[in-house]
């Protein structure tokens, strides 16, 4: 850690043998270079950051932005169910804490060690590091402005796609809204109402009492078994750790620092903290951050994959209690579609990352054939940058099929067809396959069972420690 904030001290050394790229492989529009005239060297700074953020990739780089409509002969959609993901957001109050506490000093070092010679950002970086400033947001975790236009965006698009399902005239016939109990999640439900109705529609409209679908949209949160033996227990967590104390990481605080023109070497937590800045700045401000130009392809394919790593871990296929809990999701979504009836045509859910990690993983969607480990893998299915940014969404839209004699689905995730196991490719699943895949997830989801609750079907007022938090604070 820096000796100016923190007590370890470690000696500066300068680098000699610093990796090459080949030039003409590398696409010059997706990249800064900057030389050490010095030595004559070219280091190569990614413009891709926002690419690499994990969950706090903003949508705009993983959506299908098309509105181009779903054409299947002799099939109609009947009804369609979704699952979103809020908007983007402000960071968490320990995030924000830690930003405060450590950039300014940081971007001060940076800013001293360029005037003496040292470091190797453009000038157009520097530049941006001379403008800067902590910006504080009003609130953790609270949708942003560009959170908002995520959401009336979505809505628009969707409504484009399928007009008939998505009229933009409110009817409690046609729609049935959902979302938990946190403020973005409900801001997000309704300025995705505002992209289907406007204003004047959507302000008559009334959202139910997010209570009654907590643990259908935020299950986790009430499975004990999860919470000991998951998130709360250090064992589960060991190829992360593994990777965190691994070359890669200690190569990634030499090359940083390095680039930086730094005099103590970075942590990993301070390094993680500024890369966080670099989304969590293009969230709340939706402007180009200068933390987001001081990280090479390789340092962000690492940051990736530790917050994959231990995302897989503690919400993923890392262990059967993260996803075996979704079942209430999956036998929600399966009622739907089955239960013959073509009202609501439209059923809405607005959650949160760990609902959909969960609920991912549940589907048997980009499993990797071989668990992730501590070992870099670059090659992965599982990575959050595509599978859980901001705004991040799932869709099951049913469609009857005359020429069938039989109902399929098609099957959206980030408004691109994706194929779950056992359907065909290029075609809608039939709802049978569906049925047959998901049955035994489907009948025999005994919520407290598998989560080890002490006792059946929680009562209506009963709230998790964490929403009560929650709420308390979006009160202040």
């Amino acid at each position: 850690m820096f000796s100016f904030i923190f007590k370890n001290n470690y000696k500066f050394y300068f680098v000699i043998n610093l990796f090459y790229y080949s030039v003409f492989s590398l696409s010059f529009e997706n990249y800064n270079f900057s030389f050490d005239t010095s030595s004559k060297m070219c280091y190569v700074v990614s413009k891709d950051a926002l690419k690499f953020s994990g969950s706090a990739t903003p949508y705009k780089f993983v959506g299908n932005l098309s509105t181009k409509q779903f054409q299947f002969p002799g099939c109609i959609p009947v009804k369609i169910w979704l699952l979103i993901r809020h908007g983007s957001r402000t960071p968490s109050k320990s995030n924000i804490n830690f930003m405060r506490t450590v950039l300014p000093a940081i971007r001060h070092h940076i800013l001293y060690n360029h005037m003496i010679g040292k470091g190797e950002l453009s000038e157009e970086t520097i530049n941006m590091f001379k403008d800067w400033s902590m910006v504080i947001p009003k609130k953790p975790k609270l949708l942003t402005e560009y959170g908002k236009k995520e959401m009336f965006d979505l809505a628009e698009r969707y409504q484009k796609r399928f007009p008939e399902l998505l009229p933009d005239i409110y009817s409690t016939i046609h729609y049935q809204f959902r979302h938990t109990i946190s403020d973005r999640t409900k801001l997000s439900a309704y300025n995705y109402a505002l992209g289907l109705f406007g204003s004047n529609e959507t302000n008559r409209l009334t959202f139910p009492d997010s209570f009654d679908d907590r643990f259908v949209l935020k299950f986790h949160k009430y499975c004990r078994k999860w919470k000991k033996h998951v998130k709360n227990n250090p064992e589960k967590f060991i190829e992360h750790f593994e990777f965190l104390i691994g070359e890669e990481v200690e190569q990634l605080s030499f090359d940083v620092t390095h680039r930086l023109g730094l005099n103590e070497t970075l942590t990993f937590d301070e390094i993680s903290i500024m890369f966080k800045t670099c989304a969590s700045e293009f969230a709340w401000n939706n402007k180009d951050s200068p933390w987001c130009h001081i990280f090479s392809l390789k340092d962000l394919e690492v940051l990736e994959y530790e917050s994959d790593l231990k995302r897989y871990y503690r919400d993923s296929y890392g262990d059967k209690i993260n996803y075996k809990q979704a079942c209430p999701l999956i036998k929600d979504m399966l009622d739907y579609l089955t239960n013959g009836s073509s009202w609501p045509q439209a059923v809405l859910s607005f959650s949160h990352s760990g609902t959909m990690i969960k609920f991912f993983s549940a589907l048997n969607l980009y499993r990797d054939n071989e668990p992730l480990t501590s070992e870099l893998n670059l090659q992965r299915k599982w990575k959050l940058s595509t599978v859980d940014s901001f705004s991040s969404n799932f869709g099951t839209i049913l469609y009857r099929c005359h020429n069938y004699n039989e109902d399929k689905v098609l099957v959206l995730h980030q408004e691109t067809p994706v194929i779950l196991p056992g359907c065909p490719e290029n075609d809608l699943c039939p709802l049978s396959i569906l049925e047959r895949n998901y049955n035994y997830t489907r009948n025999n989801c005994n919520f407290d069972k598998i989560c080890g609750n002490k006792r059946e079907t929680p009562s209506k007022t009963e709230t998790s420690f964490d929403d009560v938090i929650e709420k308390l604070l979006s009160l202040l």
